[in-house]
């Protein structure tokens, strides 16, 4: 697959449909019905998105993925559309590291985290937005997805179809990491 796309990496994370994903636990609901406003106040640093996967699936080498940071007004808004991807780096963990269960034999971790410069890019669109919000009192409002695309993870290849996937995030240190979707690649697919 040349690209995983954010909504599928983030559980087909578009902010405002979540509700309707198969695959999110219940239990993560609450988190993730703030997690705009928690993306939106939280420290970059701390965001991070592990994807827990069959070991043979890893990025090709040289490989960056990027947060897609994407915002399409409401009509009539006067807000700007945003459309920005953020370089990340990833790495792979085949032990339990920051806090994420240990996974089971034949899988590995990739944790995906943003970049100092992606961290400090993020910094100044959250104030544009602000600003935004504040000089377009009553005229705001819009679409907001956030995911991580990773080009060449092979989600395509049919043998990994039935392999199980579970997407964790985390936007505050201090709270870790959660589960926000879980079910096999081909799920993951049809989600996208």
């Amino acid at each position: 697959m040349k690209k995983l796309a954010a909504g599928a990496c983030l559980l087909a994370v578009y902010i405002l449909g979540l509700s309707a994903c198969a695959g999110v636990p219940l239990r993560s609901m609450p988190r993730l019905l703030t997690l705009q406003s928690a993306l939106m106040e939280g420290n970059p640093a701390d965001l991070m998105l592990a994807v827990q996967m069959d070991v043979r699936m890893l990025p090709p080498a040289g490989a960056i993925p990027t947060l897609d940071v994407k915002f399409v007004p409401n009509e009539g808004s006067t807000v700007k559309a945003v459309d920005r991807h953020f370089p990340m780096r990833a790495t792979t963990v085949s032990t339990a590291a920051l806090g994420l269960p240990a996974p089971d034999r034949g899988r590995h971790w990739l944790v995906y985290s943003l970049t100092p410069e992606s961290q400090r890019d993020i910094a100044e669109l959250r104030e544009q937005f602000k600003r935004q919000r504040t000089e377009n009192t009553g005229k705001k409002g819009g679409t907001l997805s956030i995911g991580i695309e990773q080009s060449g993870l092979a989600v395509r290849d049919p043998a990994f179809a039935r392999s199980e996937w579970e997407s964790w995030l985390q936007v505050a240190r201090a709270e870790g990491f959660f589960k926000i979707w879980s079910g096999t690649v081909a799920d993951l697919m049809k989600q996208k």
